[in-house]
């Protein structure tokens, strides 16, 4: 089933067939997760999925511990052995670093936001208490004089 432009997941219902011997599903354009169902394949003595868009984690069970690198090369998104890419450890991509940089800018404004809230409820209170009232007609009365 190689280079037939093949889209999607690989189906997990692959793992079903457990008398199969071969599975070449490489240069489609294959992507998410290698399904964990093909671990069940346990005759399976040639896996090839090589230049496709698969993601994820590499299963570790059944007969894939026997698969070398070259069955999945191809695959900037997977991880884990075979390949040298170990899992979890990614470079941030460059959008992500322009949102590290504008949160700092976020947290002061949202800081700074909660701040002038809170100075206004505090005179909401004060005014609605009359406190404010007070002081304002005393304030006036001394300017008179």
């Amino acid at each position: 089933m190689s280079g037939n432009n093949f889209t999607g997941d690989i189906p997990s219902e692959f793992g079903g067939m457990t008398q199969l011997e071969a599975l070449d599903l490489s240069q489609n354009q294959l992507s998410g997760d290698i399904p964990e169902a093909l671990t069940n394949l346990t005759f399976l003595g040639i896996l090839n999925l090589c230049n496709n868009k698969l993601v994820g984690k590499i299963p570790r069970s059944g007969q894939f511990s026997t698969f070398q690198n070259s069955s999945f090369e191809g695959n900037l998104g997977l991880c884990g052995p075979p390949l040298s890419s170990p899992c979890g450890v990614s470079p941030a991509p460059p959008s992500a670093v322009h949102v590290g940089k504008s949160s700092h800018v976020d947290v002061i404004l949202f800081l700074l936001v909660g701040l002038g809230f809170g100075v206004g409820f505090a005179a909401a209170i004060l005014v609605r208490c009359g406190w404010i009232s007070e002081w304002f007609v005393k304030s006036a009365r001394a300017l008179r004089t």
